[in-house]
């Protein structure tokens, strides 16, 4: 056994991942409004309906005033079919407005319905609307009425122009007010606007009428590859199909009706979401999509993402996106996974169902096909798959779930090689070993060994010839152990 080569590295994965409620899709993304900004659920629920197609970059402004012409533009993308026009626009009654006005559609209409009657003849889009002028455009509008008006705002007195349309909102529990005051002068901004709009909406129950059409953006599902090499269970209500191999390993995530809602792809030139995998690197997805996710809305509670430089994650037209990054190669993008917004809902927290057993075996197997394609690409031969040896492996993750510990030595103070030997490997004469646990599943605990350089090393050590893993549960949270070792010939 003096040729016994041991390479044994650790890592732990922390992270949570707690997926947002909202089941449509968005085409914008907006780096300045996150999940701590008080307009966030509003204004992510209008952007998933794609109102906001017309602003031009990524950047909400949330705290900026709001035009009349935006306004107009909002109110008329939601409920142009459920506003009944009231008058016709005749003659140019708004001067300020021509027909080259990027804008004139939407304020023609909202002219016609009764929302706006302009100021002498003039539209003044530009300008922006105070708090209680939007309380008398809402109520006129949408034709709300409350019964309460208790006062409550220190600078709404009885006798105030505004007084009924602002304590109606108050009483529909569209507006609160801010420590006693309403602020009817104050400006609009977009994200109070954004507020006052989706509260009014669940009010009246337009919510539910939008969400009963079906969205412009809706586009059908591709089906799944017939050419499926091997297929591993997964903790969403899918499994994953492997439709290439080595270099070429993808993964179709396919659910009961042979549709693909999930996708990972490795190949080398393949473009997705405008990021072409060996190709572009981080500064290309930050340059494009911005930072990434740093918190994610579920109820109402913020659930802040462990951060990694490894990966970033992105809500891009319906669906999760992680690009992954090889830190040892630039941060190149070494492969991309999507998974269908609805199906990271389904998906039970962090880690998903309490049905380990279920998804278990998907779990080892995978390991091993994503280990070959990154040996494969860097001219390693691929290793063999030896998951009849799988038990040793299960049985050490299984020693750290319930011992509570995370180390190569065991509880009973063997090291990998002992316990390879002890269940009857003596066939073998070198050999190695990898540890994972919390990764959110088989793909980022693979994306993150190959971050670290020992583990890495493991990976594409070009002796290996064989390896099989072992995957325990602690509850949900998944422990891997993958063994490599030198088989005699």
């Amino acid at each position: 056994m003096k040729h016994f080569i041991i390479l044994l590295h650790t890592l732990v994965l922390c992270g949570l991942l707690i997926l947002s409620p909202i089941n449509v899709h968005a085409e914008k993304v907006f780096i300045d409004t996150d999940v701590f900004n008080d307009h966030y659920e509003s204004t992510n629920y209008l952007n998933q309906l794609n109102v906001y197609d017309y602003i031009e970059g990524n950047q909400f402004y949330p705290n900026q005033s709001i035009s009349r012409s935006d306004v107009a533009k909002v109110i008329h993308t939601l409920f142009k079919d459920q506003l009944k026009k009231i008058r016709d626009y005749e003659e140019q009654p708004f001067i300020d407005v021509l027909s080259t006005n990027p804008y004139y559609e939407s304020i023609i209409w909202s002219y016609e319905v009764g929302i706006f009657d302009g100021d002498h003849g003039r539209f003044k889009g530009e300008e922006s609307l105070n708090r209680a002028q939007l309380a008398k455009i809402l109520v006129n509008t949408f034709n709300l009425q409350s019964s309460s008006k208790t006062p409550s705002f220190i600078d709404v007195p009885e006798g105030h122009w505004a007084y009924d349309y602002i304590y109606t909102l108050y009483g529909l529990g569209i507006t609160k007010g801010s420590n006693g005051y309403f602020m009817p002068n104050q400006p609009v901004t977009n994200g109070q606007f954004a507020s006052f709009i989706y509260r009014t909406m669940q009010v009246t129950g337009l919510d539910e009428i939008l969400a009963s059409k079906e969205p412009k953006f809706k586009e059908k599902k591709q089906l799944a590859s017939k050419n499926v090499l091997a297929t591993f269970p997964s903790e969403y209500d899918f499994v994953w199909n492997q439709i290439g191999k080595n270099e070429q390993l993808e993964l179709e995530g396919v659910n009961e009706k042979n549709e693909v809602v999930g996708f990972y792809s490795t190949i080398i030139g393949k473009e997705l979401f405008d990021i072409t995998i060996g190709e572009s690197d981080k500064e290309d997805v930050l340059r494009l999509y911005g930072k990434g996710i740093e918190a994610i809305l579920k109820n109402n509670t913020p659930y802040i993402l462990a951060k990694d430089d490894g990966h970033a994650i992105y809500l891009i037209e319906g669906k999760y996106v992680t690009f992954f990054f090889d830190q040892f190669q630039s941060d190149v993008v070494r492969s991309i996974l999507w998974i269908e917004e609805e199906y990271e809902m389904k998906k039970e927290g962090f880690y998903g169902n309490y049905r380990v057993e279920a998804r278990q075996e998907g779990f080892e197997n995978l390991m091993v096909e994503l280990m070959n394609q990154a040996r494969v690409i860097f001219g390693v031969p691929p290793l063999k798959s030896a998951q009849q040896y799988r038990e040793t492996a299960r049985k050490h993750s299984m020693d750290m779930v319930k011992n509570h510990f995370f180390s190569h030595t065991g509880s009973d103070g063997k090291n990998a090689l002992e316990r390879m030997l002890a269940d009857g490997m003596n066939f073998i004469h070198g050999g190695g070993e990898n540890l994972a646990a919390g990764a959110y599943n088989t793909i980022y605990a693979h994306e993150a060994l190959m971050n670290s350089k020992g583990h890495r090393e493991n990976i594409l050590f070009k002796q290996y010839t064989h390896a099989f893993t072992g995957v325990a549960f602690d509850g949900t949270r998944p422990y891997w152990t993958i063994n490599f070792f030198i088989a005699n010939e």
